[in-house]
């Protein structure tokens, strides 16, 4: 029983130290009192942090700003609220709060009488520091650069529209017309060559010598060399039968020495 309660009592220890240590990344970062009445909440933290339910109040308490559910506060992100139920004394002491689901405060700011119109409370540097009175007012922006420090929302790209792309008509390719009076093609006359004196034109075969014949080697008998395919494909036949006898020896030589070491083994025996 002692051990239960102890690891309950851990339990309830680090849960309340991690809440107060998560919500703690959420302060008031700005606001104003008059003419409007808003304020600026600012995520510090590196996680997200839900802040339905939470409250903003004033000193006196007679009426509470609920948030809306289902609103997260983005890591190193604001978000402003502004409403009339805040109830803050524009010329007068009060105190903005902030405070969790369980009424409990989170942050708290106290001031004298009001600032005027359009002046704002907050930090210099966004999260950090304590909250003075600002120059400008920086709703919805970082209070040290001025740049938005809202969520960006995602903008639609346009879905881009096909023009048809206009197909050109085929020109028309113009008919020859025929010619009307007729060309008769007459036969070129082949002027006939005169033998020049000094050469002599022969038309018989060229004749072979005895040893042209021998050997085989005339231009007309002579066989076709091998082509490269040919050449390849001889140097790859495998040397089958060299390969059967060598097989074969090692064989013989095997069965040998099997029955010579079978006979020795019986004699000594």
């Amino acid at each position: 029983m002692i051990k239960v309660l102890k690891y309950l009592i851990f339990v309830f220890i680090f849960l309340f130290v991690f809440a107060s240590k998560v919500s703690a990344q959420v302060v008031i970062n700005e606001f104003q009192v008059a003419p409007d009445q808003w304020i600026e909440l600012y995520n510090k933290g590196d996680l997200d942090i839900d802040i339905s339910s939470w409250v903003i109040d004033d000193n006196g308490g007679s009426e509470k700003y609920i948030i809306s559910s289902g609103i997260t506060l983005k890591s190193k992100k604001c978000l402003s609220f502004q409403s009339g139920n805040f109830n803050w004394n524009t010329t007068s002491r009060d105190t903005v709060k902030l405070l969790n689901t369980s009424l409990v405060p989170e942050e708290e700011y106290s001031y004298v009488s009001g600032q005027g119109n359009n002046v704002s409370v907050g930090r210099v540097v966004d999260g950090e520091g304590d909250l003075v009175i600002l120059s400008n007012s920086s709703r919805d922006s970082l209070n040290s650069t001025g740049e938005s420090c809202l969520a960006p929302t995602p903008t639609p790209s346009p879905t881009p529209t096909h023009t048809p792309t206009a197909t050109p008509n085929p020109t028309a390719t113009p008919t020859k017309t025929p010619s009307t009076s007729l060309r008769t093609n007459s036969p070129t006359p082949t002027p006939t060559k005169s033998p020049t004196p000094g050469a002599t034109t022969s038309t018989s075969p060229p004749t072979s010598t005895p040893e042209e014949l021998v050997l085989g080697i005339q231009n007309s008998t002579s066989s076709p060399s091998a082509s490269p395919e040919e050449e390849v494909i001889d140097k790859k036949k495998f040397p089958v039968f060299p390969i059967i006898l060598i097989v074969t020896g090692f064989l013989c030589i095997a069965g040998a020495v099997f029955f010579f070491i079978k006979n020795n083994v019986k004699k000594s025996i």
